[in-house]
């Protein structure tokens, strides 16, 4: 698994809740394309799904711990209905990792800064410009972030 596209972090929780899991995507395969929703409520979050490019990589997060990376597989938003309006966008993406162990996935601060909280609205984020980034990593330090979360997902 190459990581050097590794450039963004989301939040990551189901479109539609249900009572039998607590996670997001647990039956998603390495391979799989999925489709990556924003909440888009009175269309304030189309400018911030638009921000990775093609061929980027984004962490998916959830409750602290790190269960997916995923590659983005084109340029635009898409579009659907649903019964719940707000998360009306997605970006089509390919799972090139997921977590094998769903009762201990790896924990965000293995990689960031202890007590690291991120913002839960599901916006994605640019790694090298998180302060918890930076507090861990430095200013420079994308590439060693990029092979150290390589070689630490091979344990997951």
């Amino acid at each position: 698994m190459e990581l050097l596209e590794l450039k963004w972090t989301k939040n990551f929780k189901k479109l539609y809740q249900t009572k039998n899991s607590k996670w997001t995507g647990e039956t998603d395969k390495i391979g799989e394309h999925i489709k990556l929703h924003w909440r888009n409520q009175n269309s304030r979050d189309e400018k911030n799904a638009k921000k990775p490019e093609k061929g980027e990589l984004i962490i998916l997060r959830q409750y602290g711990v790190i269960t997916h990376i995923v590659r983005v597989l084109d340029d635009k938003i898409n579009t659907e209905s649903t019964d719940k309006n707000e998360f009306n966008i997605y970006r089509s993406v390919e799972v090139i990792w997921v977590t094998n162990d769903w009762n201990c996935p790896p924990s965000t601060s293995i990689f960031f800064a202890s007590g690291v909280h991120f913002p839960a609205n599901g916006k994605v984020y640019q790694i090298k410009n998180l302060k918890a980034f930076k507090q861990r990593w430095g200013e420079g330090g994308l590439i060693e972030f990029q092979h150290y979360l390589q070689q630490e997902l091979e344990k997951y």
